[in-house]
């Protein structure tokens, strides 16, 4: 299943968990090592606030290096387009 399928079935609460862990962990294993050679291994450090755009706060979530960037995210998708 798609991760906007899932938001659409389940609603944003359920979104910003299990995808993140199912899918997230997909992403980040088929392709960080190609965004940090992309990126930069800066992108994903606590100055840069793990690769999101706005600072990591504890009212904005739960951000870190081990989940998945924009750029992972498209790069996902594209190849589930491509299959």
């Amino acid at each position: 299943m798609w991760p906007i399928q899932l938001l659409a079935e389940n609603g944003l609460k359920d979104f910003k968990i299990s995808p993140l862990r199912s899918f997230g962990r997909q992403m980040v294993s088929d392709y960080r090592e190609a965004a940090i050679e992309h990126l930069g291994e800066d992108f994903f450090s606590p100055s840069n606030n793990y690769g999101a755009p706005l600072p990591v706060t504890k009212e904005r979530g739960f951000r870190n290096a081990k989940l998945p960037v924009f750029w992972e995210f498209v790069q996902f998708l594209l190849d589930k387009v491509e299959q």
